[in-house]
């Protein structure tokens, strides 16, 4: 800290010294004596900072010591000092001055017996009085606005100026005014329901911390944050202390912010309904080019590749009738994207039982698309290879999280896996492809083929 703020300061609390502190240790005292000693040793004064014109080590007396005039007077002479701080078990309790001492010599006369008279008291209620007027001048030149509004009755008894500068007043037209008279009213709600909400909260409470719609002088509604406070005023009784800062910029900032994230949501939306679109398009076409076709196995690869396009769009479709345009529930995209594929290979849901476990997971759109497209994979290979000759089976899917990790198997009953399947393995789409998605998604893969088939995949999550 600069000296020249400090001088502002000290002029302000009509004091003669400052006392320095570091971390609760005085260091440290700046003193008028200081300040013109400083003046005369730099020409650039207004750099020199509180550290550089200070004294130290600063004389200090004890209370025992300070109970003994004469010793007062002996510290006062033997350092030339002006000021004197008072210690008890270094902790101070206050600072004896030249001046302290010069009025109590004079009130008792030159003869009178001095040895037992103690300064300690009378320099208690000085340093009290200087901190009350450094509190005023504080209290006067906040950037918050303070005002002290009497309990009973809801007058402002006391307004700082910014408070009354905050509201468009001019200095003391808010005294004796009520407090009503700076809240806000609409036609829901009168500015007296308004201060007696406040004030029942406060006085519940002790304090409330919160935000008001006030009005200014002229009319014009702004936005404050408050905290208020009961306090026991020795003059006014019971007060409520409140401490106001305008943010109407702040909440105009935020509502154009949330203005904004709205309208890029509805953008969101629009992109995905028309990526589901477009994919519906697609599928439409390979629809189209299924239907031409007369070899069986290009009708295959043609449905395979419907069903993945959906499985993707059905992605976008949850998103745009999300309300959370960043996560995917599975609870809810699987069961649909399962009962798609059912459809799709014509199974019975009679000959063919589903079994369901999905807990609710979200998944954001990067992991929820490759996901969706393996429950695609195996749901379809399961359809397709599991049950020979209208062979009725179960199919189990079955999503779960445990500690940052998902654990998804798709299992069947049906025949199994065929005996060359590791070497035709490398050669498979659905199986190259289930794999390249694990990988991407860095899970791993387990396949159980002994009483049916079971595909457990384990991905990382996050």
């Amino acid at each position: 800290m600069l000296v020249v703020d400090v001088i502002s300061q000290m002029s302000q609390a009509q004091t003669s010294y400052v006392l320095v502190f570091h971390e609760q240790e005085l260091v440290g005292i700046l003193t008028e004596t200081d300040v013109v000693r400083a003046i005369g040793n730099r020409t650039l004064f207004e750099n020199i900072t509180v550290a550089e014109a200070m004294t130290q080590p600063v004389i200090t007396i004890s209370k025992a010591d300070a109970e003994q005039i004469s010793i007062v007077m002996q510290k006062f002479h033997q350092h030339d000092l002006c000021h004197l701080p008072v210690m008890d078990n270094n902790e101070l309790i206050g600072v004896i001055t030249r001046s302290n001492v010069l009025r109590v010599l004079y009130s008792m006369g030159v003869h009178s017996e001095i040895e037992n008279l103690s300064l300690v008291d009378i320099n208690a209620r000085n340093h009290a009085k200087h901190m009350l007027e450094l509190q005023a001048v504080i209290t006067r030149n906040m950037a918050e606005g303070i005002c002290l509004v009497r309990a009973t009755d809801g007058i402002i008894v006391y307004a700082n100026p910014k408070f009354e500068t905050m509201f468009g007043y001019d200095i003391g037209e808010l005294t004796d005014r009520h407090v009503s008279i700076v809240n806000y009213e609409d036609e829901h709600t009168t500015a007296e329901d308004v201060n007696q909400a406040i004030r029942a909260a406060v006085l519940r409470h002790g304090e409330a911390t919160y935000e008001v719609h006030n009005v200014k002088k002229d009319g014009t509604p702004f936005w404050c944050r408050a905290t208020t406070s009961v306090f026991e005023h020795p003059e006014y009784g019971k007060v409520l202390v409140a401490v106001q800062q305008d943010i109407t910029e702040h909440k105009q900032a935020e509502d154009k912010l949330q203005k904004s994230l709205k309208e890029k949501e509805v953008l969101l939306k629009e992109i995905h309904h028309r990526v589901k679109n477009n994919l519906g398009i697609v599928s439409s076409l390979l629809q189209m080019q299924c239907r031409r076709t007369q070899e069986p196995q290009v009708t295959s690869i043609l449905l395979d590749s419907q069903n993945r396009i959906a499985s993707i769009a059905l992605i976008h479709e949850k998103l745009y009738r999300s309300e959370d345009l960043a996560n995917i529930n599975f609870a809810q995209y699987i069961p649909d994207l399962v009962t798609h594929l059912f459809d799709s290979y014509n199974t019975s849901s009679s000959l063919v039982k589903l079994y369901l476990q999905i807990e609710d997971v979200g998944l954001d759109i990067e992991s929820a698309i490759p996901c969706g497209l393996i429950v695609n994979e195996l749901v379809s290979n399961a359809l397709k290879y599991a049950f020979t000759n209208n062979q009725a089976g179960e199919i189990l899917v079955k999503l779960y999280e445990h500690e940052h990790q998902l654990t998804l198997i798709v299992q069947d009953n049906g025949v199994g896996l065929p005996l060359d399947f590791e070497s035709k393995r490398r050669k498979t789409l659905g199986i190259n492809l289930i794999e390249g998605l694990v990988k991407q998604l860095r899970g791993s893969i387990e396949i159980n083929s002994q009483q049916g088939t079971q595909f457990k995949i384990n991905l990382k999550k996050g």
